[in-house]
């Protein structure tokens, strides 16, 4: 404020707009980030809900099989399971 003049001047309700739109922007875009995170994390838990009871009930019809033994531990098998995007490593010696 300059003088005795009572208000604000132009330049700082520019600058004030400015900051303001500033922080709302990254404000929405934190959120934004946020939901897709969230929705992203809700069908990676919802694939491995339904790989882990697949696996317990031993129902392994549509699921991704791989199975490889381990680069630094020949003897040692490793077996990937595979439902979406959920995936569970099981390590077994090798027979």
């Amino acid at each position: 404020m300059c003088g005795n003049s009572k208000g604000f001047t132009l330049l700082e309700v520019l600058v004030a707009t400015v900051l303001l739109g500033v922080f709302f922007s990254v404000l929405f875009d934190l959120l934004s980030n946020a939901r897709k995170n969230y929705y992203e994390s809700q069908l990676l838990f919802t694939d491995m809900l339904i790989l882990n009871n697949k696996l317990i009930l031993n129902q392994k019809e549509n699921l991704e099989v791989k199975k490889e033994p381990l680069k630094d531990y020949p003897q040692i098998e490793e077996t990937t399971y595979s439902y979406g995007k959920a995936q569970i490593y099981i390590y077994t010696p090798k027979r």
